[in-house]
């Protein structure tokens, strides 16, 4: 028996926000889960259970009317008949759900698991040691399907997930750990206790003391948040690589990390008493900076907060847009301004603004100016002066922000159809 015990006790809404803040929230997770679903595994087992046990398959679609077939023996036997045109539909809407929806059926499982006191044991968890793989066996399978169907749950799409999540945390158990972390709370009660328990590590390193047991919490934790924080990084290098050999792989993953920071930003608003006005305006700039980052290659951040004896700009950009609209600008570089205010830009800041442009007039023509808050009636007006001979500043709200993250709309082609009209004095 330990002297004392070493833990981490939180709720699952809190590691939640931990993991969010690193880039491994839900919208993320499931970002990243579409981009390694596997299923080979999965399929085979609803194809035997459509072609041969139609029984064990719901809705079996690959049988059709019964045929009666004489044996030998004078015997009549009935036998269905196998319809591979119906099997191809029924893979082929398999095939096509959507990836969330894998991982809601896990994370119900997993969660009803975690509540059930009379469970010892959570599937896939109680497999996992961070020094073996996971063998996406057909008994591991079955062993999850059993329990997906005992709860009246999508037991192939919950066995795709599970065989996916096996060979993801083969490949990269520090990336996947977190990820199937993420898909259990997200179905738990944001109340629920969850606790981490490192006594047995502690002990291995020779902690006696309470006072080496918090030294030892405090070093583990920092040592673990760099680690997540350095995984995330790798991820969003990973998709950024991506991105240039399939620029609609990394524009999901940059989608998903705008919508994790839409989500930070609104709860970071809701209590301003606890953020500075410096951290709300980070979670705004985050916020930008992956919407921004789904226009790559064509749009890319050349620096961020670039700053003078006399001023600052919030954002960069390295304008390479192809599209005729944006080549008729003549703009080698874009600024980008940040507010995360509740209360209306006017016109004062506009033409701060509007300065900044204008001292670096040959190279940048285009400013996007981001208000959480709106813009006053009289700092719309004056969108229209610098056009005479400057170039054109769009006016960005939160709500516009909001409805860019919701229906994954590309920044420069919300800019040059709605933000124009705003931008032309609309």
């Amino acid at each position: 028996m330990h002297k004392f015990e070493v833990e981490y006790r939180a709720t699952a809404a809190d590691v939640l926000d931990t993991l969010r803040d690193g880039g491994l929230g839900w919208d993320s997770s499931v970002a990243t889960y579409s981009t390694v679903r596997q299923g080979l595994v999965a399929e085979s087992m609803l194809y035997v259970a459509d072609r041969f046990a139609p029984g064990l398959s719901r809705g079996a679609a690959g049988v059709v009317p019964a045929e009666r077939v004489p044996a030998s023996d004078g015997v009549v036997r009935v036998e269905p008949q196998w319809d591979a045109a119906a099997w191809d539909k029924k893979l082929a809407a398999f095939q096509a759900q959507p990836p969330s929806d894998d991982l809601k059926a896990l994370g119900e499982l997993l969660a009803l698991q975690w509540l059930d006191d009379d469970l010892e044991e959570v599937v896939i968890f109680k497999d996992m040691v961070y020094d073996g793989p996971i063998s996406a066996s057909t008994s591991f399978i079955f062993e999850i399907m059993d329990a997906a169907k005992a709860r009246d749950l999508d037991q192939y799409a919950v066995a795709r997930a599970a065989e996916s999540f096996a060979l993801l945390y083969t490949d990269a158990p520090l990336l996947a750990w977190p990820l199937l972390v993420c898909v259990l709370l997200y179905h738990l009660p944001p109340e629920t206790p969850v606790s981490y328990v490192l006594t047995e590590h502690a002990h291995q390193l020779e902690v006696s003391s309470d006072e080496g047991a918090k030294e030892y919490l405090d070093n583990y934790w920092l040592s673990s948040a760099e680690g997540l924080v350095s995984q995330a990084g790798i991820l969003g290098r990973l998709f950024s690589v991506l991105a240039s050999f399939d620029s609609k792989l990394g524009r999901e993953f940059w989608f998903a990390r705008a919508a994790e920071a839409l989500g930070r930003l609104d709860a970071v608003n809701a209590d301003k008493e606890q953020y500075s006005t410096k951290a709300r305006g980070d979670v705004l700039e985050t916020l930008v900076d992956a919407l921004l980052r789904t226009e790559e290659p064509e749009l890319s951040v050349l620096q961020k907060n670039f700053r003078t004896s006399e001023e600052e700009i919030d954002v960069v950009l390295t304008n390479g847009l192809t599209h005729p609209f944006w080549t008729a600008q003549s703009s080698a570089y874009m600024f980008v301004e940040c507010k995360n205010w509740g209360s209306p830009v006017g016109v004062k800041e506009l033409r701060v603004f509007e300065s900044k442009m204008r001292d670096r007039g040959a190279v940048c023509k285009i400013g996007i100016f981001v208000a959480m808050g709106g813009f006053a009636e009289t700092a719309l007006e004056r969108l229209k002066v610098p056009q005479r001979d400057l170039g054109v500043i769009f006016a960005v709200t939160g709500d516009d922000l909001r409805e860019l993250v919701t229906k994954k709309t590309r920044l420069t082609e919300w800019l040059r159809t709605e933000g124009a009209i705003r931008a032309l004095g609309k």
